[in-house]
């Protein structure tokens, strides 16, 4: 009987040793991937907020893009502004009457005379000038230059 006990506690040892070696497996096995978890959790973040943060940057140049178009588009459309005036000023040069010249450009007569003394005003004593400045243009509601049409 001793020899039956003795290998029963041999083999009770040998499978508690099993049983701790695939503990401590585990263990080392969870420990590894808790710090894989961790790592990938950390690169998640990391990615985020990159992402986040070159957005940002891709939001801001398109905002300075947008304001400078908008500014490019002011300054082309008030010189197309001065320009028209411009040729209204021409138009009464040939002899024409502030109503005629209004009725042709669809303006009141109010604003072709407004025009047409914005010129006068600016020219030296005698002569017209052909091209009114910008800050004398027509500007509407929203500061943005444009024609007062009446239809």
């Amino acid at each position: 009987m001793a020899l039956t006990k003795n290998s029963r506690a041999a083999a009770a040892r040998s499978k508690a040793a099993e049983l701790a070696r695939a503990a401590q497996s585990r263990e080392a096995e969870l420990l590894r991937l808790a710090g894989e978890y961790f790592i990938e959790k950390g690169e998640a973040g990391a990615v985020e907020a990159d992402a986040k943060a070159k957005g940002l940057e891709l939001i801001e140049a398109a905002k300075k893009r947008a304001q400078d178009l908008e500014a490019d588009a002011f300054f082309a459309a008030a010189e197309h502004e001065v320009n028209a005036n411009a040729v209204l000023v021409k138009m009464l040069a040939t002899g024409a009457s502030i109503e005629d010249v209004a009725s042709r450009v669809e303006l009141s007569a109010g604003s072709v005379r407004k025009i047409k003394k914005a010129s006068t005003d600016k020219a030296p004593k005698g002569e017209a000038v052909a091209e009114v400045p910008e800050h004398e243009v027509l500007a509407g509601t929203d500061g943005h230059a444009q024609s007062e049409h009446h239809g």
